[in-house]
């Protein structure tokens, strides 16, 4: 783990235009999380919205990379969110909601992966069980909460003012309902994440041709497109994408 000065010095660093990269912590210092850092200084973003945070991995990233903004991160998933909750509880601007966001306000089965990093509300496709193997098999099933961004977003964003909103989403095949609920207040975001799908893991997502479609008819132009999952051949499965308000 780098220490604090090494994240204090990389940060001075990127100040200065110049960027430092460990060979022994290449996918942490990555293009992505530079990415974000010129990103965030543009647009000035004080609310990062983490959707899908599972144990915090993202936020503390973020924290790691010189972000001092609020984060407000949803999880459904009991397990992951008590983890979440411990992560995030020393951090006074870390708020932690437990529910899933999707396109309406309901209740609905989540399939708890042995990795709960896998974990959808969405069933593993045929490709995802073959390639993903153990790893995305359902453990078990959890009843959860389901709720609209547009729902949640006073609650969520209470008390923060001069809001400038970037959105993360990592829902295993469920972004594109997350930003279906978010409603009007989609026009409230500078920038979303979202992951873009080239061979899908689950049944019924999207595409990554959809989710572009998606974001483009929502507002938004692609900033950037960052790997996230490669298969044994080297072909692309999954990749972050980063758009910005036109």
């Amino acid at each position: 783990m780098a220490t604090l000065i090494e994240h204090k010095t990389r940060n001075v660093l990127r100040r200065l235009g110049m960027e430092v990269v460990p060979t022994r912590r290449q996918r942490e210092v990555s293009l992505l999380s530079l990415h974000l850092s010129r990103l965030f200084a543009l647009l000035d973003v004080n609310v990062v919205l983490d959707v899908g945070a599972r144990h915090g991995e993202y936020a503390t990233q973020l924290r790691r990379n010189g972000y001092r903004g609020w984060i407000v991160s949803f999880e459904p998933v009991k397990e992951s969110r008590e983890v979440l909750t411990g992560v995030a509880r020393a951090d006074p601007k870390w708020r932690v909601l437990p529910v899933a966001l999707g396109a309406s306000d309901t209740t609905a089965r989540i399939n708890v992966a042995r990795n709960t990093s896998l974990s959808s509300l969405r069933s593993a496709s045929e490709y995802g069980q073959r390639d993903f193997g153990d790893v995305i098999e359902t453990a078990r099933i959890e009843h959860v909460q389901v709720r609209r961004l547009e729902t949640m977003w006073e609650r969520a964003l209470e008390g923060i003012d001069d809001r400038r909103i970037y959105l993360k989403l990592d829902t295993q095949g469920w972004d594109l309902e997350v930003l279906d609920g978010a409603g009007d207040r989609l026009a409230d975001v500078l920038a979303l994440q979202t992951e873009a799908s080239v061979q899908p893991i689950y049944d019924g997502m999207p595409t990554h041709l959809e989710t572009l479609r998606a974001i483009e008819a929502a507002g938004f132009t692609v900033s950037g497109m960052f790997p996230v999952t490669l298969d044994p051949r080297l072909a692309l499965v999954e990749y972050d994408c980063v758009a910005v308000r036109r």
